[in-house]
């Protein structure tokens, strides 16, 4: 008896730490086991927290149509609108962007951009841009711990996985 619930005892942390496997229709994504699943304001994204290294992610995904001849203009506009996006959450103070790219990939385009503003946030907006679809992964943190967002973005990039339509 005392065996078995010694081994309940230490089953308990490894339960609370279990790594954060999420997967829908449109992506899957695979964080370990210092991440977990929170709640989002917006309906349409899905968020994630490491707490012992202060950073969210959220993940959103949009059903999109766009010509195949018109995936790269429309790849820049949407790009364009994620700048100002961030533009307009600091109106009163500033933002810089840097690493800012956009690629062609098999099916689409990837898109990215970092920064960090005067609110004392760093930020890492990552897009995949299909004719079909567009998924967004968004990471942010405290300035302060800045230099683990490249390597959570990394992480994460290696772990998730868009739908078959690409």
């Amino acid at each position: 008896m005392i065996r078995y619930a010694l081994f309940l005892i230490c089953l308990l942390p490894i339960a609370a730490h279990a790594a954060v496997d999420y997967k829908d229709a449109d992506f899957s994504i695979n964080l370990g086991s210092d991440w977990e699943r929170v709640p989002c304001d917006n309906k349409d994204q899905v968020a994630f927290m490491s707490k012992s290294q202060d950073i969210s992610i959220k993940v959103m995904s949009v059903s999109v149509h766009m010509e195949p001849a018109q995936l790269a203009s429309k790849s820049k506009l949407i790009v364009g609108y994620a700048l100002k996006n961030e533009l307009d959450k600091n109106q009163n103070g500033s933002v810089t962007f840097f690493n800012s790219s956009l690629s062609e990939m098999l099916g689409g385009y990837k898109a990215m951009y970092s920064g960090h503003d005067s609110k004392g946030r760093a930020f890492k907006w990552i897009g995949f841009l299909h004719k079909n679809q567009t998924i967004f992964l968004y990471l942010e943190t405290p300035l302060r711990y800045e230099s683990n967002l490249e390597a959570a973005a990394n992480i994460a990039l290696q772990n998730f996985r868009y739908a078959s339509v690409w």
